[in-house]
């Protein structure tokens, strides 16, 4: 998908109208860095966002959106593998064989300065003193809030949304199966 469409972003990219009608905007809290207190910025509202450590290893929510409430632990969770996308736009691989293919990922926390920013190595450790945000190889994994009510789900595990047919006239499938394991 290309988002660099002239003037689209993202956003309107990345989604047909009727997805941007369910995704909501949500409070976006920027807490200082965990260890050093660096300063964040301002509590913003957004549509896409990006994880903060709050969100990755230091508070409840940690757990309950399926991560280690640690920054100490190679957490499964916490591993990224680039998609085909990120890595024609510079996403970097592991080679280690550990873990081989993995990249990593930015948070929206401020390192030990505000010019670093905390990342997921691919081993799912946190670095929480960060990384220059000037790096160009990192990936970002985007976050979203989704209106529940405007999809269907059936008890198979099969999400179908709500959207007219013709929307996926250009699609190879209009359902994804999801999996416990996903």
């Amino acid at each position: 998908m290309d988002y660099s469409a002239e003037g689209a972003g993202f956003f309107t990219a990345a989604f047909t109208e009727k997805e941007r009608e369910a995704v909501r905007r949500s409070a976006v809290r920027n807490s200082g860095n965990y260890y050093f207190g660096t300063d964040c910025g301002e509590d913003t509202e957004d549509a896409v966002f990006l994880l903060s450590e709050e969100e990755v290893f230091s508070s409840p929510d940690a757990l309950s959106y399926g991560f280690q409430p640690s920054d100490a632990v190679g957490d499964l969770a916490k591993r990224i593998v680039p998609t085909a996308y990120a890595q024609c736009r510079g996403a970097w691989r592991s080679s280690l064989e550990e873990s081989e293919g993995n990249g990593f990922w930015f948070f929206r926390s401020n390192g030990y300065t505000a010019s670093n920013v905390v990342y997921a190595g691919e081993l799912g450790y946190i670095y929480n003193r960060g990384i220059p945000v000037t790096c160009r190889d990192a990936s970002i994994v985007p976050a979203i809030r989704v209106d529940l009510d405007s999809a269907q789900i059936i008890p198979d595990g099969i999400i179908e949304t709500a959207l007219p047919d013709s929307i996926f006239e250009d699609a190879e499938t209009e359902t994804e199966v999801l999996t416990e394991a996903e």
